[in-house]
């Protein structure tokens, strides 16, 4: 088990799951500074903390905290994907902006599980931070660069050679 240490939040932390659209050229490796950027931009509208992220080549897996009460959840989302599409437009990298086009950015649809406790919201970070080694792209947690496992580790919250040692059992990101 890995020694993370960060306390669950009670407010409304859920976790998310982004897929790229197949048909869209390019990998989200390729733009994590404006995946950043977007995110930044995105929670000046709709204020939350971002607990965790892992981006991969196709899909990115996150989970954030909003504030007690909001119901904006579906609306950061759309910001979000907005944000970030509207940037690689900016850079001449995409011209479809709208999300019904065959060639936009992001699949429609995207996944999201409100954590229930602090053992539900320990295994969605486990698994987040194990996604890459999951997916074949690494052969240990530490060796993917666009994950907040290296920040986990930077604050004292987990230890640089954790791996996930045991099957994690259950619904996750990835219908």
């Amino acid at each position: 088990m890995a020694s993370y240490r960060r306390t669950f939040s009670s407010n409304g932390s859920y976790f998310y799951t982004l897929k790229k659209n197949p048909q869209h050229i390019g990998t989200l490796t390729e733009s994590v500074q404006l995946l950043e950027k977007a995110l930044r931009q995105a929670l000046m509208f709709y204020p939350g903390i971002v607990q965790a992220m892992v981006v991969l080549p196709d899909h990115l897996h996150m989970m954030l905290t909003f504030p007690k009460d909001v119901s904006y959840q579906e609306a950061f989302i759309r910001s979000f994907k907005k944000s970030f599409t509207q940037l690689l437009a900016n850079l001449g990298l995409v011209r479809a902006l709208t999300p019904n086009h065959p060639n936009y950015v992001w699949r429609a649809d995207y996944w999201q599980v409100y954590l229930s406790d602090e053992q539900d919201w320990l295994k969605h970070l486990q698994y987040l931070h194990f996604n890459p080694v999951y997916h074949g792209l690494v052969k240990q947690v530490k060796d993917w660069p666009y994950s907040t496992f290296h920040q986990y580790v930077e604050d004292g919250l987990a230890d640089m050679d954790w791996s996930l040692s045991e099957l994690i059992t259950g619904e996750f990101g990835e219908p």
